[in-house]
């Protein structure tokens, strides 16, 4: 093993002590009381810990969406604005 790990695959066999092991990590729990595969004991499992977005991140997020979604208005009425154009111009 290099003592500078080149690729992400060399840094996790250098950190042995960490083991990862993604069938611990429960990211929607599926195990929902009435279901054939139900079971009680699982559902003390630990769940994955999503990062905590700062206000700042946040705010761009919003941000983003809010840009987003307004896009996506001004698509559809800019094409209703054309077809109830082309209809009073051109098709009567």
């Amino acid at each position: 093993m290099a003592e500078n790990p080149q690729n992400e695959f060399e840094r996790m066999d250098a950190d042995e002590e960490e083991e990862i092991r993604e069938e611990d990590i429960v990211i929607a729990d599926m195990n929902v009381e009435g279901m054939p595969w139900y079971k009680e004991d699982a559902a003390n499992r630990p769940k994955a810990s999503g990062e905590q977005l700062q206000k700042g991140e946040m705010k761009y997020a919003v941000w983003g969406a809010v840009k987003a979604a307004l896009l996506i208005a001004a698509i559809f009425s800019a094409a209703m604005i054309a077809f109830t154009l082309f209809c009073i111009y051109v098709w009567f």
